[in-house]
């Protein structure tokens, strides 16, 4: 989660950030977080991510 948060701080977007650790975060993990970043909804997709893991 450092590398993450280093990422993030140094002017990456949470999905570039994200894609360092293909083992953690699936392919559609990403996309939703991509989405939600080009939208301005990132928020909603990530709470829309949440609950679709969860089920």
């Amino acid at each position: 989660m450092s590398e993450m948060r280093v990422a993030i701080e140094g002017g990456n977007n949470l999905r570039s950030a994200m894609e360092r650790f293909p083992a953690v975060f699936a392919r559609f993990d990403l996309s939703i977080i991509k989405l939600g970043e080009r939208s301005g909804e990132l928020p909603k997709s990530l709470e829309d991510l949440a609950r679709f893991l969860e089920w």
